[in-house]
């Protein structure tokens, strides 16, 4: 193990092969194997297993929250900040899928703020692509919000606490004053912005 910072992999008992950096990064952390955890409190508030080996956390607080979810990328400042248990995510930019807290899983989001506020709220929130500033934006969600597609800066970013399945918005502003359609498909500049 390679620990760079103040308390960083402190707590770390069985783990090997893993590289913290920063201050609190992997700190209470015990027994994961090839993690890296960059940056300020980067997986750092969770007692993160091995079912969560090789993980990456890079920025500060990215995945600080993690416990057991398998197989995730968080890139940038707060990414998955939020999540325990989801695994196969992949979230790039600054608060990208910051308040999912539990099992959300197989989700894409890239962009600042993509899947921003999106919680499965004991529903099924998995399965959706983000790619743009606030695309894909939620709240709690009420029901299932799986199969979503959004590409482009507000994309899809109406849902509020709604639930949307099986969209598909390309565009910029495509279908963001849509709160809870389904299989609706929108394309181009403000397509479905009625």
């Amino acid at each position: 193990n390679t620990s760079i910072g103040a308390m960083s992999g402190d707590a770390v008992t069985t783990g090997k092969q893993n590289c913290f950096l920063g201050a609190f990064a992997g700190s209470s952390t015990q027994n994961v194997d090839s993690a890296i955890a960059i940056g300020y409190n980067a997986m750092g508030n969770g007692n993160v297993t091995s079912a969560s080996d090789g993980t990456i956390a890079i920025g500060d607080m990215a995945l600080a929250n993690l416990v057991s979810g398998a197989r995730n990328v968080a890139i940038g400042r707060s990414a998955m900040l939020a999540l325990t248990t989801g695994s196969n995510n992949i979230a790039i930019g600054y608060e990208a899928m910051d308040v999912a807290d539990g099992t959300e899983s197989d989700n894409i989001a890239i962009g600042y703020g993509a899947m921003g506020a999106f919680d499965e709220n004991g529903n099924g929130g998995d399965d959706n692509i983000a790619i743009g500033r606030d695309a894909l934006k939620g709240g709690a969600m009420s029901d299932n919000t799986r199969y979503n597609v959004a590409i482009g800066n507000y994309a899809l970013d109406a849902t509020g606490t709604n639930h949307p399945e099986f969209n598909v918005a390309i565009g910029h502003n495509a279908l963001s004053s849509s709160t809870s359609g389904e299989n609706n498909t929108a394309v181009g500049y403000g397509a479905g912005d009625v």
